[in-house]
């Protein structure tokens, strides 16, 4: 983190599944980005997340009274029940496509299409 803070990078998105590493991983993540003035956000891979498993998900989202969430899959993420989960103001910035997805229930979007495809992805 600290040589991609001097390159100019100042945020990560953690993408997270269900691995019984992740935890230990994302703890190292935190400090890391506190010890090098970085920021991070998580973002829940829902190809492994189940998209009713508000409360599982909502027990990772709490850190210093701040939540941010994204997901690169949000077509169907029941977010009501992810935010009752919480109980805190959740920002959603999720992966919606322009003709898929309820665009009312979201605050933000944003797109994973940044690597190289072969059409399929």
């Amino acid at each position: 983190m600290r040589r991609a803070r001097e390159a100019g990078i100042d945020v990560f998105a953690m993408n997270i599944g269900t691995d019984s590493f992740t935890d230990k991983q994302l703890g190292f993540a935190y400090e890391s980005a506190a010890n090098n003035e970085m920021k991070l956000f998580l973002s829940f891979d829902f190809n492994y997340w189940g998209i009713g498993q508000g409360n599982e998900i909502g027990a990772k989202l709490r850190l210093d009274g701040k939540v941010f969430v994204s997901s690169f899959v949000g077509d169907g993420v029941n977010v009501e029940s992810i935010r009752l989960a919480v109980g805190l103001d959740i920002f959603f910035a999720l992966n919606f496509y322009t003709d898929v997805g309820d665009f009312n229930i979201i605050d933000g979007v944003f797109n994973w299409m940044a690597w190289p495809s072969n059409g399929d992805n």
